[in-house]
């Protein structure tokens, strides 16, 4: 769906004294989750929350605010939005008291995730890593992590030549390889680039862009996926991790929870012992997804709420919450790690709060047939290397007719 601030909203209607609606797309177990984290606030401060759920926020969103009952606070999926409804005036920035915890309690790229034009508009409340890379230390043989594209794909070619298979690719439905065009763009290109093709500020034929589309072609060549790319082009996700963990390769990349699912299916295969997990070397820079907190109004109980959720002690409720309450991660780098019950989300947590650059996912950033089109030729890739400029070429024209005609003039 189009995001509903393509024409500017209306000024949110104040809610009724004392009570904070809030809209995300939780449920189930997730909304339970939340709901700790509310019922804290509420028994602080006396101030009620009204819960609204909708897996489309933007539909839900629209939806409240054409029934002339926008919520106070919305969890935004994608931090873009937060850029768009910023530049349209949309939203306040948030009030000094809420930006103080901001920074108090977040690491510098995640206080640039939620700025715009030099004033923070957000929280980023939770998160998950796809720059997670697992490895079976059976198979792999090293204990020594890549620190760049290069040791990572020396490494490759030393499993390959001696028999063992590198890397297990769901490349089946195409989104799972453009988290790997991803991670490279932002180990070769850095996030000022990679932020710059997702609006389509730089071109798709870039040197530094071709540079990592290059490096893609080198890391997922046929010697070095399972099933070789034909293999990789018919092993669906679930397969993929199960392949792994199974022993039949000897690297996946990937989120957690996914991982997580992987490994509950396989009992005798314990994390930490038969699989670990090295951050992708792209020099402390990690690709995700966040839901982020910003509010439409700044009404004094929206603003308690705001400061609530930006505290380590909001998020830790949910962290310790029980595993039915939804795989939570937070990025508030004040929430202790050993808070983590889980070995697994602790060692993804250590990443997501330490990350130097955190980068939202790209694909979920373009436009539909753009991704698209990204995810068919990076599919077209693994088949056929040497079209690297043939694919390129098309994404860039359908970037231009998507996106508008990238130019580098200022």
């Amino acid at each position: 769906p189009q995001p509903p601030w393509d024409a500017p909203p209306p000024t949110a209607t104040p809610a009724p004294e004392g009570v904070v609606r809030v809209l995300a797309s939780w449920r189930g177990g997730e909304e339970a989750g939340f709901l700790l984290v509310a019922e804290a606030f509420e028994a602080r401060t006396g101030i009620t929350v009204e819960y609204v759920s909708n897996a489309e926020v933007a539909d839900g969103l629209l939806a409240e605010i054409e029934a002339g009952t926008p919520p106070d606070i919305v969890f935004l999926p994608k931090p873009n939005w937060l850029t768009e409804l910023a530049s349209a005036n949309a939203i306040p920035p948030l009030p000094e008291t809420a930006a103080r915890a901001l920074q108090a309690h977040y690491a510098p790229a995640w206080v640039a995730l939620v700025t715009y034009d030099g004033v923070p508009y957000g929280i980023p409340f939770r998160a998950n890593s796809k720059s997670l890379l697992w490895y079976r230390p059976d198979r792999v043989e090293t204990e020594t992590p890549p620190a760049t594209l290069d040791e990572l794909d020396a490494l490759a070619d030393r499993l390959a030549a001696r028999g063992t298979v590198p890397f297990s690719v769901p490349a089946r439905d195409g989104w799972p390889l453009t988290d790997w065009f991803e991670n490279i763009l932002l180990a070769e290109a850095g996030r000022t680039t990679t932020e710059a093709l997702a609006v389509h500020r730089t071109s798709w034929m870039a040197p530094d862009v071709v540079a990592a589309a290059e490096r893609y072609t080198t890391l997922l060549e046929d010697r070095h996926l399972l099933g070789g790319a034909q293999g990789a082009l018919e092993l669906a996700l679930a397969e993929s991790t199960d392949a792994f963990v199974q022993g039949d390769a000897a690297m996946w990349l990937g989120l957690g929870p996914v991982m997580k699912n992987a490994l509950q299916k396989q009992p005798d295969v314990q994390f930490g012992r038969d699989v670990r997990v090295w951050d992708f070397p792209a020099n402390g820079g990690v690709v995700g997804i966040v839901d982020t907190a910003v509010a439409l109004n700044a009404r004094p109980e929206t603003t308690a709420l705001m400061i609530w959720l930006a505290t380590p002690d909001a998020a830790q409720l949910w962290v310790e919450a029980p595993p039915e309450q939804g795989y939570f991660i937070s990025p508030n780098r004040d929430v202790p790690l050993d808070a983590y019950t889980d070995p697994l989300q602790r060692t993804e947590a250590a990443q997501l709060q330490q990350a130097r650059t955190f980068v939202y996912d790209l694909s979920d950033r373009l436009p539909r047939l753009l991704t698209a089109d990204v995810e068919a030729g990076l599919q077209r890739l693994l088949r056929e290397p040497e079209a690297l400029r043939e694919v390129l070429t098309a994404l860039e024209r359908t970037a231009a007719r998507e996106q508008g005609i990238y130019t580098s003039s200022p």
